[in-house]
């Protein structure tokens, strides 16, 4: 949980038993339990946004060929202890925004790393396969599997209390101003798929555009 000022926490149930802490990283993903998490962040202090394009072993020089080497030590998998470390690095290493909108943004750009489609990993019925999954069609025969994937993503501004909401089937966010259903007496649904949509076309746009 996070609000406006900032601060960050932790509500977590471990076989029943509550246990809250702050948050002092403002990320968090599934299990293993936060204290874990944090343990384990322990092991990635040598994590840095700054590129070594440079070494020498013997008498060759390395030069790295493009930038960007510096994430190379950053978890590769999609499991919540390596979602964790890289959530941690990019909170602590993204850009600044300097504006409300630019922050959006920058979060946004962020959730991509995040992003995970169908497909990418699966398990078969007789695996030892996760939760959280929902089942998918295989490529060889139409056989069944599961995969996890991401359904939704969401951003939330809490100064200006605006939710933005993309779900699977979109290429684009939907905003959704909280201040102005605070009159909204009673629940409202609104499936993901309304809200589904391609990228905005732009080809006229540029048709008529000029120097």
């Amino acid at each position: 949980m996070h609000d406006a000022s900032g601060a960050s926490l932790v509500i977590e149930f471990h076989h029943g038993v509550m246990s809250v802490y702050d948050n002092p990283v403002g990320v968090m993903t599934n299990g293993p339990q936060f204290s874990w998490h944090l343990t384990n962040l322990d092991n990635y202090t040598f994590l840095s946004n700054v590129d070594r394009s440079r070494a020498t072993f013997g008498a060759y020089e390395a030069a790295q060929p493009d930038s960007g080497i510096a994430t190379a030590g950053l978890p590769a998998s999609n499991t919540s202890v390596g979602r964790f470390v890289r959530a941690a690095y990019y909170a602590q290493y993204a850009e600044k925004a300097q504006t409300a909108d630019s922050a959006l943004t920058t979060l946004a750009h962020i959730m991509n790393n995040f992003d995970r489609p169908r497909g990418i990993t699966i398990d078969y019925p007789d695996g030892s396969g996760g939760h959280l999954e929902v089942p998918g069609l295989g490529a060889n025969g139409g056989e069944t599997f599961a995969t996890e994937y991401s359904c939704w993503t969401s951003l939330a501004d809490l100064d200006r209390r605006l939710l933005l909401v993309r779900g699977y089937g979109s290429l684009n966010f939907s905003r959704l101003d909280l201040t102005a259903l605070a009159g909204v007496d009673e629940p409202r649904v609104l499936p993901f798929s309304r809200l589904n949509g391609a990228a905005i076309d732009a080809t006229n746009v540029l048709r008529d555009a000029r120097f």
